[in-house]
């Protein structure tokens, strides 16, 4: 979609959109942060950039990232950080299903999820 026909405010829902659209499968593991930085520079220049004119930054882009309630577009490591949490908690909260008897067999079998070894 070509970006003169979108208003800032256009601009900006249509990033929280994609942004949030990325699979939840991807957020199950923990991304890495040149990757989260690299989806947040695309999705900057996408609401900066302008071919026929100079790049105006009316506000900085920290403040759109600020948090959903404050109104700005959220960041993608912390929804990541988030969404590894909830994970977690699935795993503790509700041990009998499938993924958390895989998970347990695979990763922590003497150990909880909490006490299991971080590999990379």
């Amino acid at each position: 979609m070509e970006q003169r026909n979108l208003s800032h405010a256009g601009q900006a829902i249509m990033i929280k959109s994609v942004v949030q659209a990325i699979p939840t499968y991807a957020m199950g593991v923990r991304l890495l942060d040149t990757l989260l930085e690299e989806v947040q520079n695309m999705a900057s220049d996408f609401f900066w950039h302008n071919k026929d004119q100079r790049k105006i930054h009316w506000i900085s882009w920290h403040s759109l990232c600020k948090k959903n309630a404050e109104g700005g577009i959220g960041s993608l490591k912390a929804f990541n950080t988030t969404f590894l949490a909830k994970q977690l908690w699935r795993l503790l909260t509700k041990p009998n299903f499938l993924v958390a008897q895989v998970l347990k067999a695979r990763y922590y079998c003497s150990s909880s999820p909490l006490e299991a070894e971080v590999e990379y």
